[in-house]
């Protein structure tokens, strides 16, 4: 896989830093991506129950509701999930395995490099349009 994608994904960001939620726009639509910028959980479930999303990257411990709330809810209400990156400045062996457990693709520890994440992203986007061709 080569982290590039050629199809236009809707990706949902959700993190409290207002900063790191500019910046990942920014970036992902300079790749052609159509972006939703959200700060709190509430906000990123909500979101997630009302369109449809290729890739949300929520970050671990967002002020209200965290990401494996967040995905435990969403498959407790037999709601669709899309493909998942978590971000989080702590990455345990314990985090990680929880998250990947709850349904998360990837995990990513801040801070990152910038480029790297866009890769990344775009890996996970290249098994998000696999599964939607399987579907």
């Amino acid at each position: 896989m080569s982290g590039e994608t050629d199809f236009r994904a809707q990706i949902l960001v959700a993190d409290h830093d207002e900063t790191l939620r500019e910046l990942l726009d920014l970036s992902l639509r300079r790749s052609s991506h159509d972006v939703i910028k959200v700060a709190s959980g509430q906000e990123a479930l909500d979101a997630i129950r009302g369109e449809y999303f290729d890739l949300a990257i929520l970050e671990l411990a967002l002020p209200d509701i965290g990401a494996l709330e967040i995905l435990g809810r969403l498959k407790k209400n037999n709601d669709t999930v899309p493909h998942t990156m978590i971000l989080s400045s702590s990455g345990t062996p314990e985090t990680i395995k929880e998250c990947v457990m709850a349904g998360a693709k990837d995990f990513v520890v801040k801070p990152f490099n910038l480029p790297v994440l866009v890769k990344r992203i775009g890996v996970v986007l290249e098994r998000a349009a696999l599964d939607r061709q399987k579907a």
